[in-house]
């Protein structure tokens, strides 16, 4: 038996394009959105590695991998398990103590094996607090990533809290 070929034209789905970013690679990002937190960089960073310590039945997170770059560099990537999605989703998180900023990346795998880049988190530190910006670069709903950033907000707040209750005693 032959594998199908694959329907060519307009309205025709396409499984395995040659890059999922051909749209948005090298552009500006399309939204942009920040928050000033009232914490520091140190519990910034703490928090948003434990946000994901309390997620729903449908979703699982791992870190898949950490890598001390240099004295001041780390990097972890961040596997998204979810049961509703067909692939898992990526996040790559560099931590540079030295500047005291952070970048998340949400990443993706192109078909030529090349890397796409959907979003970016940079936490960089101002004083005692904490500047997130996130950039947007490939989305479908623009209001849809509001609420996920106002989501990302309070799921790093409320990992703040709860580290915050693991230590009274």
């Amino acid at each position: 038996m032959e594998p199908k070929t694959p329907q060519v034209g307009p309205g025709a789905i396409h499984l395995h394009k040659d890059r999922l970013d051909t749209e948005f690679a090298g552009r500006p990002p399309i939204l942009k959105l920040s928050y000033l937190y009232q914490h520091p960089f140190a519990k910034m960073t703490d928090a948003y590695l434990k946000r994901y310590n309390w997620e729903d039945r449908l979703q699982l997170t791992t870190i898949a991998n950490v890598e001390q770059v240099d004295n001041d560099n780390i990097v972890y990537y961040r596997r998204q398990e979810n049961l509703l999605l067909q692939d898992n989703a990526w996040e790559r998180v560099t931590v540079n103590r030295a500047t005291q900023s952070m970048v998340a990346e949400n990443i993706a795998r192109n078909a030529d094996g090349s890397e796409s880049l959907l979003e970016k988190h940079t936490l960089v530190a101002d004083g005692s607090k904490t500047l997130d910006e996130l950039q947007v670069f490939q989305g479908y709903a623009k209001s849809g990533k509001v609420d996920a950033f106002k989501e990302h907000v309070w799921k790093t707040l409320l990992a703040i809290k709860f580290d915050a209750f693991d230590k009274e005693e």
